[in-house]
């Protein structure tokens, strides 16, 4: 495991790839086996995922890593990879999601980018939403070329989600102006 130095300015730099790639060759991440409970992260309140791609176990392992380490984390923003090359396979079928002890106990803001308002999107929306008691905002941008359609389909699913915070708020950046 990298020294706690290390693993602060890695995930500082998140939104460099070479480093994405460092973090997730982690021995403890890479190998496949349990992800770690807790590493001491308590400065960490802001992570900032560009080019995630769902598909990947390793990308996954990291997100899991990260919100389980970063017990002040306060925002969230993932923004999906836009490559031909990104699958939607379900996060649960490969890496479930913390079902106790998360560390979104002080989250405040989720952003998701370019969300295609199913599979995996919907389940780490409804994760956030059900697990951040201090959520104040949610804000989700779908993709540009999604169908009007999916997009009312995905807001009314996302209405219906159990909120552990009273405060929660949900908005949608889409610009519906289609040929």
């Amino acid at each position: 495991m990298p020294l706690l130095s290390e693993l602060k300015l890695m995930v500082y730099l998140f939104g460099c790839p070479e480093m994405v790639d460092l973090f997730a060759s982690t021995p403890v991440i890479a190998k496949g086996g349990d992800v770690p409970i807790m590493l001491p992260l308590q400065e960490l309140i802001f992570i900032n995922l560009t080019s995630f791609i769902y598909s990947d176990l390793e990308m996954k392992r990291v997100l899991i890593y990260l919100i389980n380490t970063s017990p002040n984390l306060r925002e969230l923003s993932i923004k999906r990879c836009s490559s031909g090359q990104c699958s939607r396979q379900s996060l649960l079928e490969t890496v479930a999601w913390p079902q106790t002890g998360c560390c979104l106990q002080r989250l405040k803001l989720f952003e998701i980018d370019d969300t295609l308002g199913k599979g995996v999107d919907l389940e780490l929306v409804r994760f956030v939403l059900a697990t951040a008691p201090l959520l104040l905002r949610i804000r989700i941008k779908p993709f540009q070329q999604l169908c009007p359609k999916l997009v009312i389909k995905f807001m009314k699913e996302v209405m219906q989600y159990k909120r552990i915070s009273r405060e929660a708020q949900v908005f949608y950046d889409w610009n519906d102006e289609q040929d």
